[in-house]
């Protein structure tokens, strides 16, 4: 709850002052197994030290929380799609290249990631929608993969017509 409380407040001023945001989903491909494989302690203790992954790299403003199960959400205020995305791919790296540490287990986490960009518009439950899509598509693609969230489509208006006088 606080974190929609201040995801809301964000997205004010996002609207208010046209700035820049992204909200950024993420899950952990194949988590069932660390837990199935290693222990629910193990689990415990993956999901710790990939959350401090996220919190090491992010900047102070931005808003990160457990989302569910092992699904993560994260707000970046002033940053556009392409930014949030530079930031994801960062967090994947290292996780590629330097393992956690769990219990007594060195654990690699790969991560499927859905960016959307906030459109000034819209919701936080639009926003979140978009990016749950996104991730969707991610993990249906192969996972260990982040996608963009498309616009959302606007209804298409034909142009108003000049009024012609008859004489």
């Amino acid at each position: 709850r606080e974190f929609i409380r201040l995801a809301n407040s964000e997205l004010a001023r996002a609207q208010r002052y046209q700035h820049a945001l992204s909200l950024v989903l993420i899950d952990i491909d194949h988590f069932k197994i660390i837990n199935d494989q290693f222990g629910h302690h193990t689990g415990d203790e993956a999901l710790i030290c990939f959350a401090a992954s996220w919190m090491a790299e992010k900047r102070t403003h931005d808003i990160f929380a457990r989302w569910g199960g092992e699904e993560f959400i994260l707000l970046l205020p002033e940053t556009d799609q392409h930014h949030a995305r530079q930031l994801v791919e960062r967090v994947r790296d290292k996780m590629l290249t330097k393992p956690m540490v769990a219990g007594n287990n060195r654990l690699i986490i790969k991560f499927s990631a859905g960016i959307s960009a906030y459109t000034g518009s819209e919701t936080f439950e639009q926003l979140a929608q978009r990016a749950d899509l996104a991730l969707y598509q991610a993990k249906q693609q192969g996972r260990n993969q982040t996608m963009i969230a498309e616009l959302p489509q606007c209804e298409k208006t034909e142009p108003e017509q000049p009024q012609r006088s008859v004489y």
